[in-house]
């Protein structure tokens, strides 16, 4: 698709990029799955709600996978600072929420980001893995990956 990323300071806008990313990303799957018959899609955040994409294949059997880099109700509230702000940041955690629920699997990097969407965005954690992100394996010399089963 040939979007481009808002980078503004509007709230509506900020928002209103992310559904017009989704509806033609939508209109995209709905178009290729016939097609391809995909096995599973892969998403990552932001917007959380992109999981939604896999809602159609998922009826099929299709497994989601969604990949939380960042936690999008957090950064939605350190960039926004308004009353409107924090009624959206509540909106985003529903949502986060209702994406993590459809998805099959959870990645997230880090530890810190699995506690984050466990005890304060109450994500279950067995369906959340993480797989590190490090660009230099020698800075933790403890570094695994966690596997995990689509089953």
């Amino acid at each position: 698709l040939n979007l481009e990323q808002y980078r503004g300071n509007s709230n509506l806008n900020y928002i209103l990029s992310y559904f017009n990313f989704f509806v033609q990303s939508f209109i995209k799957i709905l178009w290729l799955y016939p097609k391809k018959k995909y096995k599973i899609i892969y998403t990552h955040n932001m917007p959380d709600f992109i999981v939604f994409l896999g809602l159609i294949p998922k009826l099929f059997g299709c497994k989601l996978i969604h990949d939380v880099h960042d936690l999008m109700p957090d950064v939605y509230k350190s960039k926004f600072q308004s009353s409107f702000a924090n009624i959206i940041y509540y909106l985003l955690l529903i949502q986060e929420k209702i994406s993590c629920m459809l998805a099959d699997k959870i990645i997230t990097v880090s530890d810190i980001g699995f506690d984050i969407l466990t005890t304060q965005h109450n994500i279950r954690g067995n369906k959340i893995a993480i797989i590190r992100n490090f660009a230099d394996k020698n800075i933790n010399s403890n570094i695994y990956y966690q596997s995990f089963s689509l089953q």
